[in-house]
């Protein structure tokens, strides 16, 4: 917590003295009970229609392979294209096994928390939340 203090302070401070809410724009609820509010009223980036009966597990797939003709820079379907499966989808799992054998816990506990996290984040085909995997 001191490191996010140190370096979000300031914005956590001036979010909740500009806003009255120090992660604006994000609603904070704590079993029903509503802490901070938030000021939109609707999702402020919805997502592709193509995207919407997709199953949460194909989404990311969808967007890496590229499916789209064109390109945009701000795109929500242009992924990284084939260096997902060619470089990253290899690394993590060797790295994994790596890991493993090597009985490197403190990388598996960081992995498997960053896996986990890209499971449960709602938009995890959204390609600017998960190029953190490749670093």
């Amino acid at each position: 917590m001191v490191p996010v203090l140190l370096l979000g302070g300031y914005w956590y401070i001036k979010n909740w003295v500009l806003y009255g809410n120090p992660v604006y724009p994000i609603r904070i609820t704590f079993l029903d009970i509503t802490l901070f509010e938030w000021l939109f009223e609707g999702i402020i980036d919805p997502m592709p229609l193509v995207l919407d009966k997709m199953s949460p597990l194909i989404m990311p797939f969808y967007v890496w392979l590229e499916k789209v003709e064109y390109y945009l820079y701000d795109s929500r379907l242009s992924g990284f294209g084939p260096i997902w499966f060619i470089l990253l989808l290899p690394s993590m799992a060797i790295a994994l096994w790596h890991s493993i054998k090597t009985k490197k816990y403190n990388f598996l506990f960081v992995s498997v928390i960053l896996i986990i996290t890209f499971i449960l984040y709602p938009r995890d085909w959204y390609p600017r939340y998960v190029i953190f995997f490749l670093v």
